[in-house]
């Protein structure tokens, strides 16, 4: 486990404030057809607040982590608003997103422990997640394995896959 405060980061939950940061950042990571719509984004913090996180450093929101319940055995397409009545076996990292001056320095990691925390405290036995934009080896490094088991949508892009932590 990392600690957030050896490396100057800090998670938060996210608040309402935090939400045009968070399309800032989005539209300045992800390709186009990988942005989402504020509604889609928001649905997975209302279905799952306390696995939600904005990463603060020195007080400025950097980065964030959307993830939410949701079954293994599937993944959520993209845009989609999620509805309240998910059955779900699983934790899933829908969104993972660093501001660009912020990537490469540990801040990625500290969002990844408080996931993987979150899942542990909601009783889940895996966190899955599809990697997109070449992003497997960090998820790798992190602890996940890729798994063919699941379909991905075209949307999700070339190249994206998806993986799975088990607890």
């Amino acid at each position: 486990m990392r600690t957030s405060e050896h490396l100057g980061f800090s998670t938060t939950p996210l608040l309402a404030s935090d939400w045009p940061l968070i399309m800032q950042i989005q539209h300045q990571v992800y390709a186009d057809e990988l942005h989402e719509s504020m509604r889609s984004l928001q649905s997975k913090w209302q279905l799952s607040p306390d696995s939600c996180f904005g990463l603060k450093q020195q007080q400025q929101f950097i980065g964030y982590c959307l993830s939410h319940p949701w079954p293994i055995a599937s993944v959520p397409s993209l845009n989609q608003v999620l509805a309240s009545d998910i059955d779900a076996d699983a934790l899933f990292i829908h969104d993972l997103a660093l501001a660009t001056a912020a990537q490469g320095k540990g801040g990625a990691a500290v969002l990844v422990d408080a996931v993987v925390n979150s899942a542990r405290l909601m009783q889940f036995r895996q966190v899955h997640l599809v990697a997109v934009q070449g992003s497997s080896g960090f998820w790798q490094a992190a602890g996940f394995q890729m798994s063919e088991a699941v379909q991905i949508s075209a949307g999700y892009g070339t190249g994206a896959g998806h993986m799975v932590m088990h607890l």
